[in-house]
């Protein structure tokens, strides 16, 4: 899939929004537990948290075969863009602590081109605390945040997609696209 389906927006407001957005959510969850084996909103919660901490992993580490499984296409091409705008030498860790992940919305699409192609879109709120540490050639740290002492506590939202129809792909859950969500305006 080429987009994110319905983009989550935390500070939408309004009784109708919320309504519609809730019962839109519902259904696709009742849709992904009659459609997918074993699919629960507890065990995807874990698995957005594992993923999460993969691809921070995999991303500092500079990993891409293991960025090209956990994420799409799209969401790759904007990842391997940023390891070659890393400095020579420079090496990266990444240490996610307590991470949770809380479903905020779901939603079920298919393909412009092949409506048989069905994919779950679900967007998580993903807080975690972190120790990112960034080295220089020679060993000396450069940036990062956190330490493991004092762990740098961090709010994201993720859009996580799938393959829902069989047998078309192979199916697991990847990294759409990371929201970046704007502060409400102060009143």
């Amino acid at each position: 899939m080429a987009t994110v389906l319905d983009r989550y927006d935390p500070n939408a407001a309004g009784i109708v929004r919320s309504w519609t957005n809730f019962c839109a959510s519902t259904l696709a969850v009742v849709q992904l537990r009659n459609g997918l084996t074993g699919w629960t909103v507890p065990n995807f919660r874990d698995e957005a948290a594992g993923i999460y901490s993969r691809v921070g992993a995999a991303l500092a580490a500079g990993d891409e075969p293991a960025l090209r499984r956990l994420t799409t296409r799209s969401c790759f091409s904007a990842m391997s863009t940023s390891l070659k705008e890393r400095a020579r030498g420079e090496r990266h860790r990444w240490d996610a602590l307590d991470v949770a992940a809380s479903i905020k919305q779901v939603r079920i699409g298919h393909h412009v081109s092949a409506p048989e192609r069905r994919f779950a879109q679900i967007t998580a709120s993903i807080d975690a605390k972190l120790v990112w540490t960034i080295n220089d050639s020679r060993g000396a740290r450069v940036g990062g945040v956190g330490s493991k002492a004092s762990p740098w506590g961090t709010s994201d939202y993720w859009v996580f997609e799938r393959c829902i129809s069989e047998a078309v792909e192979a199916p697991a859950w990847r990294l759409k696209e990371r929201l970046t969500i704007a502060e409400p305006e102060a009143e």
